[in-house]
């Protein structure tokens, strides 16, 4: 954790991006760029916080200003009838954020925001696939009482395979032993995926801190949790600590964010 630096360095990136999206007279075609930079270092802050802080408040809402920022430029776009490469459904951060964070709420806003897709030559058909699934299950509440799930998970599993996919079908089939070999799968992919980035020496900000909490991991966890019965008995395990899990003490400001 050495390798985390002081989180005034990124307070002042962010500034800038923060100042840039909130502008309203900002192209809309120069604004998803900005979003992405936002959302990118309220994570970074997040793991900062968290890490070198311990401070469980600030993890979290940092991860709810990424959501926010998403949000506020989605809605931006459905007003103007924009739609671009910043804009796919698969572009699903910030909707982990919203999860890991631990607001179904905002997470479903994003779902409903979601831009359908796949965009050619702009997403993978299968990650739009898997941000697809996940929108619908929530906005369904995990009701699939006309088979809509179970046809995206068929189209899914057309698309690709592994852990993601496994979890999936576990999640729709409510099968804790399943969902839970198909968690640590995850973890393990997550693993190999930070093995390659400390090879290739990546040394941003957003692999540095990604390299110590993974956010989707914890997002999966909170799905687990706000099933009909947990499905995951797992306290404490790699790249998700049970810092990140603890519930909130301080309410998020209702301050209006994001603007300039």
């Amino acid at each position: 954790m050495e390798r985390l630096r002081d989180t005034s360095v990124y307070e002042d990136e962010l500034a800038s991006s923060l100042r840039n999206l909130a502008d309203a007279k900002l192209p809309i075609e120069l604004a998803g760029e900005f979003c992405e930079e936002t959302t990118s270092l309220r994570r970074v802050l997040a793991i900062c916080r968290l890490l070198r802080e311990a401070d469980v408040d600030g993890f979290h809402h940092e991860l709810l200003r990424s959501a926010l920022s998403r949000r506020y430029y989605l809605t931006r776009c459905q007003r103007e009838s924009y739609a671009d490469y910043f804009t796919v459904a698969s572009r699903t951060e910030p909707f982990f954020d919203a999860l890991a964070a631990g607001s179904l709420a905002l997470a479903r806003e994003l779902a409903r925001l979601a831009v359908p897709g796949p965009r050619e030559g702009e997403e993978y058909p299968e990650d739009y696939h898997y941000a697809n699934l996940l929108n619908r299950y929530l906005l369904l509440d995990g009701q699939d009482k006309t088979g809509e799930l179970e046809r995206l998970l068929i189209t899914l599993e057309a698309h690709q395979s592994g852990a993601r996919v496994d979890l999936c079908q576990s999640l729709l089939a409510h099968d804790g032993r399943a969902f839970e070999a198909a968690f640590q799968a995850l973890l393990e992919e997550r693993a190999n995926e930070v093995a390659r980035w400390e090879a290739r020496v990546m040394d941003t900000a957003s692999a540095i801190t990604n390299a110590y909490v993974f956010i989707e991991g914890l997002a999966w966890m909170r799905l687990a949790e706000h099933t009909r019965s947990p499905l995951l008995s797992l306290e404490e395990c790699r790249f998700c600590p049970a810092l990140a899990r603890m519930p909130m003490e301080r309410p998020f400001p209702d301050d209006g964010y994001p603007r300039g």
